[in-house]
């Protein structure tokens, strides 16, 4: 009996092996049939992000800044020069903003920077609680650095 299992085993094995290569192949297929769709879709995407990356200077980034912080009761207390750094085919720059405000605002600020105006990436936030002795206040500030990479022609 244990013979006859192990014969029907050994022949049964190999069109087993035969019918999970096949189904493994017929799906690497499929995806090779819409892999063109999928390229497409991710080439729209990277031009749609390419599109929405304004460049930015340093004066649209005061406009934006000063125009929200007038809004939110936000107190700028530095905005320098970029820092610029080219690496390859890349200009990096990186803004230095130093803010002080409510949590709440300065978080806002990030967000409105980041995500709503898309003016670059903030690689950095830096939150310190300061003591102000004259007034007998906390207050809060922050130091955001805010970077945008343009590709150099």
């Amino acid at each position: 009996m244990t013979a006859f299992i192990l014969v029907c085993w050994l022949s049964i094995r190999p069109t087993i092996n035969a019918y999970y290569s096949n189904k493994k192949y017929k799906k690497e297929q499929a995806q090779a049939q819409t892999a063109p769709q999928e390229i497409a879709k991710y080439q729209q995407a990277i031009a749609s992000m390419k599109a929405t990356n304004v460049k930015v200077g340093k004066d649209a980034l005061f406009e934006v800044v000063s125009n929200f912080a007038a809004k939110n009761k936000l107190v700028i207390k530095a905005l320098g020069e970029p820092d610029i750094t080219v690496e390859g085919n890349y200009k990096i720059a990186t803004h230095k903003i130093e803010v002080e405000g409510t949590f709440e605002t300065i978080t806002k600020l990030i967000y409105e920077l980041e995500q709503v105006k898309r003016i670059g990436n903030v690689v950095s936030t830096t939150y310190e609680k300061q003591k102000d002795r004259r007034q007998k206040k906390t207050k809060l500030g922050a130091t955001i650095y805010l970077q945008h990479v343009d590709q150099q022609t």
